[in-house]
């Protein structure tokens, strides 16, 4: 049986290497690479603000936590029967609401109002 040259995996090979190497075929591929890394990069970006807005109000909520423990340990939670419990527990929530608020990020328009930039 006789092969045709045109039907030679070989040859097909051989003229889209061609074609990648005489650069007609490439900016194709690359301009279609380029759009799916950027559509990539803006999902990726929208789930950095997301989260980035979510550890914020985690944040904020912690501060809000540290204020009402305070109020009631000045109300008189720590007295009565075991206020010895009631200190520790009192501790451990504010060691709770601290680690919330250190080193959360800053969401984009906070960081901006701080003249901070975004790369």
């Amino acid at each position: 049986m006789k092969r045709h040259v045109m039907n030679s995996p070989r040859l097909a090979t051989a003229l889209l290497v061609g074609l990648f190497a005489t650069g007609i075929l490439a900016p194709a591929v690359a301009t279609r690479q380029d759009a799916v890394l950027e559509e990539r990069v803006v999902e990726l970006e929208e789930k950095v603000k997301a989260l980035e807005a979510y550890l914020a109000q985690q944040a904020e909520s912690a501060k809000s936590l540290s204020t009402s423990l305070d109020t009631s340990e000045k109300e008189g939670f720590t007295f009565g029967i075991n206020p010895r419990s009631r200190e520790v527990l009192l501790e451990g929530f504010r060691g709770l609401a601290k680690s919330l608020q250190t080193g959360a990020p800053k969401a984009e328009k906070e960081a901006s109002d701080e003249g901070g930039r975004r790369r």
